[in-house]
């Protein structure tokens, strides 16, 4: 089946501590594309590595991608830490690709930043699914860009 897909890499993140846990949070990014999503397992603390792969059916009036990271909490309802929004078209105008850190917000505060890479396939068949990646510091990703 040919269709529009964002494949969306979430690396890691580097988050401002929430006062009433101490550090001890377990994040996750959730994605979404119009009413489509995908999240990320649960990371622990501050400085969470998710290391998650998603790939997204674009729709043809879909142009914002919407990131929220949550933390996890049982049973209450998992609390927002920050959220972000990137166009479809800032992802298509560079060369198809985006890759860096995109900052969170909560209302008007700063939150934190998430680590991620954008990759958007026109007219493409591609294949559903979520995956594992390799440990990117690994792999010459320059450390959190500041620290929380």
């Amino acid at each position: 089946t040919l269709f529009r897909s964002l494949t969306v890499k979430i690396i890691d993140g580097a988050l401002r501590p929430i006062q009433e846990t101490n550090g001890k949070i377990d994040p996750y990014v959730k994605v979404s594309v119009g009413e489509k999503s995908a999240q990320t397992k649960p990371s622990k603390g501050q400085y969470p590595s998710w290391g998650s792969q998603f790939t997204i059916k674009v729709g043809e009036d879909e142009e914002m991608i919407n990131f929220e990271v949550r933390a996890a909490s049982i049973p209450s309802k998992d609390e927002l830490i920050g959220a972000a929004e990137e166009t479809l078209a800032s992802v298509i105008h560079s060369d198809l690709k985006y890759a860096g850190w995109i900052s969170l917000k909560n209302g008007t505060e700063t939150t934190g930043e998430i680590q991620i890479e954008m990759t958007f396939y026109p007219d493409q068949n591609v294949t559903t699914g979520a995956e594992s990646l390799p440990d990117y510091n690994n792999y010459g990703y320059p450390d959190y860009p500041q620290k929380y």
